[in-house]
C-alpha cells in the first residue's frame, strides 16, 4: 500500500509525495517515491507503480555505480529476493 504525504512549501503550495515500498520478510527490497502537484497525481502513480512492480522481475538487484560508491561491498554480495 502506498504512502501520500503532504508537505507545504515556503510559498505556501501544498506538495504531495507519493512513497511506494515493497518488503519481503522483514526487509524493504525497493523505494520509490515522487512529488507531484495534485494528490490524486500522487495516488494514480502510487497505485500504477505497485501494480508493475508485483512483476518479481522488476525486483532484480543492479550493480549501479551509484550503488558501488555508497556500498562498496553491496556489488560482491547479491541478496537473494
Amino acid at each position: 500500500m502506498p504512502t501520500i504525504k503532504a508537505r507545504k512549501q515556503a510559498n505556501g503550495i501544498t506538495r504531495y509525495t507519493a512513497i511506494v515500498r515493497i518488503r519481503r520478510v522483514g526487509a524493504i527490497l525497493h523505494r520509490e517515491s515522487r512529488t507531484f502537484a495534485h494528490r490524486s497525481a500522487a495516488v494514480n502513480w502510487a497505485k500504477h507503480h505497485e501494480i508493475v512492480l508485483e512483476d518479481p522481475s522488476a525486483l532484480t538487484t543492479d550493480d549501479s555505480p551509484i550503488r558501488a560508491a555508497v556500498d562498496p561491498g553491496a556489488v560482491r554480495r547479491k541478496r537473494p529476493l
